[in-house]
């Protein structure tokens, strides 16, 4: 057997780390692929591994989103049809009646609307509404589909009435190079936070400026780290809550995008790590900090009560004094800190590219035979 993997429309971010991660470890062969094939764009396929069973094809496609989406709903099919006995979308917009495919589910946005209307009348709301349809009719045309949260799966289930029991929850892995032992906090010391996220309008990072200084205010040596690419709107936000305090420019420092393979420098130097979003499918970041040994404070919303269990310390993210007392009690609980990180830590091991791997492909192996 063929096995096609889509990744015309994956550019960036988590898609592309979790398909260059589980093809590093994947093994086929087990399953009865003889080869795999990947279609993308040039960028793309570059940052894939190389084996002897994994051929790379350029799917070039126009800049115009409307010439794009007809290349990709029109041609791309009929091309990938001929080519693989079963394609595996992972950007969940893939959708034909004539070849048997496994769809992704990777974007919330898509589905949860009080999340997504936190863009209405930008660009990105119609982006979402017009994905929202496409996912859609993904999903229901797919032979199987992929959740990478329970969270995930009930949630789009309830919204499309549709049973998705069938249907597996593979969970991501995380890099090895994250790992690193639990710390102790030492309340004596300027305790470093980090929040690690693009800065967008489910993050909420003004929320956490805003309870930083009100912890700066009452006497506690704290600063905070911001990396992430941003979307303007959202970052507007940002600077008018940073100009609310002078004083924030001695204590919260935003990097912007910071290249992949230096994130785990920043966790290093991290005391606690923060996590604000209101929106997640699963937030692959929080599992790199819970490995890298950090006392997490994190939203109680979505799938981050799943990922993390009992080994944090939850907020409302949308009420900053439930940030500032969630911080709070960190900072001022260095033995509980500790207890929650050291049983983060060891709740991360579960999280691994290997295991994502076999999951992943004991299941396309069964759709492939259906």
């Amino acid at each position: 057997m063929i096995l096609g993997i889509d990744l015309t429309n994956i550019k960036k971010g988590g898609g592309l780390s979790h398909i260059s991660e589980l093809l590093k470890v994947a093994q086929p062969q087990r399953y009865g692929f003889e080869q795999v094939i990947v279609w993308g764009n040039a960028e793309t396929l570059a940052l894939l591994p190389n084996f002897d069973w994994l051929k790379t094809a350029i799917f070039p496609q126009t800049q115009q989103p409307f010439e794009a989406f007809f290349q990709r709903m029109f041609f791309f099919p009929n091309i990938a049809r001929k080519h693989c006995d079963l394609l595996f979308s992972l950007g969940g917009s893939f959708f034909s009646t004539k070849m048997a495919y496994v769809s992704m589910s990777q974007n919330m946005l898509v589905f949860e609307k009080k999340e997504r209307d936190r863009f209405r009348f930008h660009f990105n709301w119609f982006r979402y509404l017009f994905l929202s349809a496409l996912q859609t009719l993904s999903f229901q045309q797919a032979k199987g589909i992929i959740f990478i949260s329970e969270y995930a799966k009930h949630y789009i289930g309830q919204r499309l009435r549709k049973d998705f029991s069938d249907f597996p929850v593979i969970y991501h892995g995380v890099a090895d190079r994250f790992s690193q032992k639990p710390k102790v906090i030492n309340p004596k010391a300027t305790i470093r936070l980090l929040y690690i996220s693009t800065i967008s309008l489910y993050k909420h990072q003004w929320n956490v400026v805003e309870a930083v200084a009100k912890l700066r205010e009452d006497g506690f040596l704290v600063n905070l780290d911001l990396i992430g690419d941003f979307y303007p709107p959202a970052w507007q936000k940002l600077k008018r809550s940073l100009a609310k305090f002078p004083a924030s420019k001695d204590f919260v420092r935003v990097h912007g995008a910071v290249n992949f393979e230096k994130i785990a420098t920043y966790y290093q130097q991290a005391d606690i790590f923060v996590f604000a979003s209101t929106c997640e499918n699963m937030p692959n970041i929080l599992v790199e900090a819970m490995r890298a040994g950090l006392p997490i404070a994190s939203s109680d919303y979505g799938p981050m009560p799943e990922i993390l269990g009992d080994a944090a310390f939850y907020f409302d993210p949308l009420d900053v004094n439930s940030i500032y007392e969630s911080l709070k009690m960190m900072l001022t609980s260095p033995e509980k800190c500790f207890e929650k990180a050291e049983k983060a830590f060891v709740n991360s091991q579960q999280y691994s590219w290997q295991r994502c791997a076999d999951e992943t492909f004991t299941f396309l192996q069964k759709m492939a035979k259906v």
